[in-house]
């Protein structure tokens, strides 16, 4: 068995998708969300609509690229303001932009840095419980949201993150020098207990809230996955391999000649095929007959050339065509009906691709039901099939051709019964006299 290769872009999607999930669930405790004060698609948006300079169109329309592919507007905010800083000169409207980006620097410069740290940490938990405790800390400075960034900055050292750590601390005590804060716990002890308490809360109810998402979301791709693999495995039905003969368009197209017109016994000929294609019966059973029919009428021009059309067709294909027309009488046999459904997707994959993989496939399919006169068949077909393409048998297939010849040469077939009862995949109930 060949070994499954991991698709990797899917994984990557997948983690994505669940460490979103979790963003959203962290959301949920209400903090604030400071990361918009370093929005620019507002800034973006207002200069764009005025903007006269195609330098400067570019350069807005760079960036709002880059927002609706997904980038962080805060991680954009420096770069942005580096560039946009080209066009202040003669452009009120960008220095007026300019003025309330350098302004919103200075003052929150050091919540702008602690997000970017923390928007390297790899640890989905770790990852979404640092971004808030940095919103609460930034939107509330108090001994209380301190000490749970300080927790959230400890839970660093526990992936390994000891410098990034040690940085984020240093931004804290350097943020706590610049601005006092407000004491509401009584010492340090109390506020770390209090903090465990609560966080203990928070996580029972996030491990549940999260839990519910990620099962929502594997349903959703469980589904699209059913999903995607019914549309592959409908496109091998005996439908789709069956009237692929072209001889509805043909005799149409006879029927509307000026010479065929005028010739009733032809038009009777074309009209009885006509009619038994509308009424269900498959090209490849006809196609036979419907030529032993037409050629009398040779001699005119257009009958012949469909003649012509017929055979080239039929016999570059005609293995594939016997195939479907054994499957097609096979399917509508009392005897034989039951197994259609078991090697149809196997026999049609090989019909439409004749591969040395959908080689082996059909004959693994075929092989239980070897004993079948119509399985028989096809394996006999699929076999003439591969030595005319030359395509290559591996060990097994080549054990299971013999097992074939085996049961062809010292096995007869008496009698055939009908199955009274179908229960599953190669277990039925059969009724048999004495």
């Amino acid at each position: 068995m060949s070994k499954v290769k991991r698709n990797k872009e899917q994984e990557a999607q997948i983690k994505q998708d669940l460490r979103n999930i979790v963003n959203e669930a962290f959301k949920e405790k209400n903090a604030p969300d400071l990361t918009k004060k370093f929005n620019i698609k507002r800034f973006i948006s207002g200069l764009l609509e005025n903007s006269k300079t195609p330098k400067l169109t570019s350069f807005l329309n760079h960036y709002n690229k880059y927002i609706q592919d997904g980038m962080p507007e805060y991680l954009l905010y420096e770069s942005f303001a580096d560039g946009l800083k080209n066009f202040e000169t003669g452009n009120k409207q960008v220095a007026a932009a300019m003025q309330t980006i350098n302004e919103n620097l200075r003052e929150n410069s050091n919540l702008l840095q602690m997000f970017k740290l923390a928007s390297e940490v790899t640890d989905e938990i770790v990852y979404a419980d640092l971004f808030e405790s940095i919103n609460l800390f930034y939107s509330d400075k108090n001994d209380m949201t301190r000490d749970i960034l300080l927790e959230s900055i400890d839970n660093l050292n526990n992936i390994g993150e000891y410098q990034r750590a040690g940085v984020m601390r240093s931004m804290v005590n350097e943020c706590l020098e610049a601005e006092p804060i407000q004491y509401h716990s009584n010492s340090v002890n109390e506020s770390r207990a209090f903090v465990r308490e609560q966080a203990a809360k928070n996580d029972a109810r996030m491990e549940d809230v999260i839990m519910k998402r990620v099962e929502k979301y594997l349903n959703e791709r469980f589904d699209e996955d059913e999903a995607r693999a019914n549309k592959i495995a409908s496109a091998y039905t005996l439908d789709n391999v069956s009237n692929k003969l072209g001889l509805n368009e043909k005799v149409v197209s006879l029927l509307s000649d000026g010479d065929v017109a005028k010739n009733f016994k032809l038009r009777d000929v074309l009209n009885r095929y006509e009619n038994a294609m509308v009424n269900g019966c498959y090209q490849e059973r006809i196609y036979e007959s419907l030529i032993r029919d037409l050629t009398p009428f040779n001699y005119i021009l257009k009958v012949n050339e469909t003649i012509k059309d017929i055979k080239e067709k039929t016999d570059k294909n005609y293995q594939s065509v016997l195939l479907t027309r054994i499957l097609q009488e096979m399917s509508e046999s009392p005897d034989s009906y039951i197994y259609t459904e078991l090697v149809e997707e196997d026999v049609t994959r090989f019909i439409l691709a004749p591969t040395n993989e959908s080689l082996i496939q059909a004959i693994n399919a075929l092989m239980p039901y070897a004993a079948n006169p119509y399985v028989d068949k096809m394996l006999q077909v699929i076999r003439d099939t591969a030595d005319s393409k030359q395509m290559s048998l591996s060990e097994q297939a080549v054990s299971i051709t013999d097992q074939i010849r085996m049961i062809r040469e010292n096995v007869s077939v008496e009698s055939l019964y009908s199955p009274v009862l179908f229960i599953r995949e190669n277990q039925s109930v059969f009724s048999i006299p004495n």
